[in-house]
């Protein structure tokens, strides 16, 4: 009976820590950065790494190291080429408390790899992808370059 007291206690206890304890801050996924623009609202989040694969498992990959970033996340769509060299998804997710909507692009060329996830605001990414894609650099970035 005494066992049944403390079990309840210590489930109490965890319940009051989960409940009432801050949730860890956002960090930045190791290996990436987080570009913004004082023009626009939202921001990319971009890593470029060596190897080879495709953009289907780059951006796999991407997607389980930058899911605690992006917080809830849920991929809405997936569009790639026959090659598997370019792969974009659009998604929803939440960062840093706020929902946002977004496009990643995941594209590969021999022995290298980048990947982006451009977001903001449901209401302002129509408007400002154009700029957040450009962030990752100008014509010459496989991010800004259109499939």
């Amino acid at each position: 009976m005494r066992t049944q007291g403390r079990g309840l206690t210590l489930s109490v206890v965890v319940y009051l820590l989960v409940l009432f304890h801050p949730a860890p801050a956002q960090q930045i996924p190791p290996g990436y950065d987080l570009l913004t623009d004082a023009r626009v609202s939202g921001a990319l989040l971009v890593n470029s790494r060596p190897g080879s694969g495709g953009a289907t498992a780059l951006m796999r990959q991407s997607l389980s190291e930058a899911r605690a970033f992006l917080g809830q996340l849920r991929l809405l769509g997936a569009l790639g080429d026959r090659n598997d060299q370019r792969l974009e998804v659009v998604f929803t997710a939440t960062v840093r408390g706020s929902m946002v909507q977004g496009l990643g692009v995941a594209t590969t060329e021999p022995g290298r790899g980048t990947v982006g996830y451009a977001f903001d605001s449901s209401q302002a990414i129509a408007q400002t992808l154009p700029a957040l894609l450009g962030l990752a650099g100008q014509a010459a970035s496989p991010l800004a370059a259109r499939a």
